[in-house]
């Protein structure tokens, strides 16, 4: 198995251990993804560690693709986002670019 190791600015402990419960969560309930494995403090600052999941852009395959294989992708894809919308919203939630709580 193939890892991703990312290593972050201190600073961003909470939000990546907030992306790490949600990623836990997201795998949990079947979403196809990385797996997270590992999230810690480090001399460099936060590190999270995941499986490495080989892929393609998705723009190649679809040229590719015949109009039913892009349905069913399509389909597929909406199958996957209907279970994220039914994990729960984490709290608070924060707006990326002002970091004020979002109401």
């Amino acid at each position: 198995m193939k890892y991703l190791l990312r290593i972050l600015p201190i600073t961003q402990y909470e939000s990546n251990k907030s992306l790490y419960a949600m990623m836990k969560q997201a795998a949990a309930i079947g979403i196809p993804m990385c797996l997270p494995l590992e999230f810690g403090t480090c001399e460099s600052g936060v590190y999270l560690i995941q499986s490495w999941v080989n892929g393609s852009e998705l723009g190649d395959i679809m040229q590719k693709s015949s109009d039913s294989e892009q349905y069913a992708r399509g389909f597929q894809a909406g199958l996957i986002l209907n279970k994220i919308h039914t994990m729960p919203n984490p709290a608070p939630l924060v707006d990326f670019w002002t970091k004020e709580p979002i109401t």
